[in-house]
């Protein structure tokens, strides 16, 4: 049996993996951007650098998820995935002078989980949203926050309008043949030479051009970084790398939050 869809319900997950106990079953590495699948070529082809950011990762619980992901996503085998999930909620300490960029804030959730984690307590946030639906639902959900401007663009390399498909879901994202137009912002841009003490990326694919229009902010103030690293195929290893050659110093931890299959995959880095 395959499994053909994702979900990160915990009941669906326990039916799952009753089903497994009784039937071979598969769960495919299926990435959410891009037309290329995880290979066991692809793989090795990339060996000496996976090795290298197994190297980056700072503690051996991340190191675990790292060697736990790669032989799913070779196998398929949900057992190997499970390995991979981490309960840990908190991964940076902020503190009340936090200035946060938000690169794909979808309806507000996360500017709003930024702001209980802090206590309410910050300087400013930033948060971009690409999709009209999406971002009408951040302003509501954002509404009477102090000190937050929201813009309804996408984070990229630099400022330009893009081609934009997809609905109102967490799956809307940049492509070629987008069936509209949509504004795209750097973080440099955005920020104007100002400094910044988060960022977030959750850009479903665009993560490396995002990161691109971050180096300048990246490299002048090492902000946290939080990048998932999941949307295409070999952002497990990419955008470890990236950010690397951007900055050399961070600490990086890699999470995987439960969801099958591998989605929901987390790059912390911090000083």
């Amino acid at each position: 049996m395959l499994l053909a869809f994702g979900t990160q319900l915990e009941e669906v997950m326990q039916r799952i993996d009753g089903i497994s106990q009784e039937q071979l079953l598969l769960a495919p590495d299926v990435p959410v951007a891009g037309g290329e699948a995880f290979s066991k070529q692809g793989f090795f082809d990339r060996f000496e650098r996976a090795e290298r950011v197994f190297e980056l990762l700072c503690d051996e619980r991340s190191r675990q998820v790292f060697l736990s992901l790669i032989k799913y996503k070779l196998t398929g085998e949900l057992g190997y995935l499970r390995e991979s999930f981490c309960d840990e909620k908190k991964l940076f300490d902020f503190g009340s002078d936090e200035v946060c960029v938000d690169l794909g804030a979808y309806n507000g959730d996360t500017v709003l989980g930024f702001v209980r984690s802090t206590g309410g307590k910050y300087k400013e946030i930033i948060a971009l949203e690409p999709e009209k639906r999406n971002f009408q639902k951040c302003v509501r959900n954002c509404m009477g926050l102090d000190d937050v401007r929201l813009i309804n663009a996408a984070g990229w390399s630099h400022d330009t309008v893009l081609s934009f498909n997809g609905g109102s879901g967490r799956q809307a994202k940049l492509e070629g043949s987008g069936r509209s137009i949509i504004a795209a912002r750097s973080v440099d841009s955005v920020l104007s030479g100002k400094g910044c003490s988060y960022i977030k990326y959750d850009v479903e694919g665009a993560d490396i051009p995002a990161l691109e229009g971050s180096r300048d902010t990246i490299r002048r103030f090492a902000p946290k970084l939080l990048c998932s690293v999941y949307h295409r195929c070999y952002d497990l290893i990419d955008v470890p790398l990236y950010v690397d050659s951007i900055r050399q110093g961070y600490r990086y931890r890699l999470i995987q939050e439960r969801y099958y299959p591998a989605w929901e995959t987390l790059l912390a880095a911090d000083n």
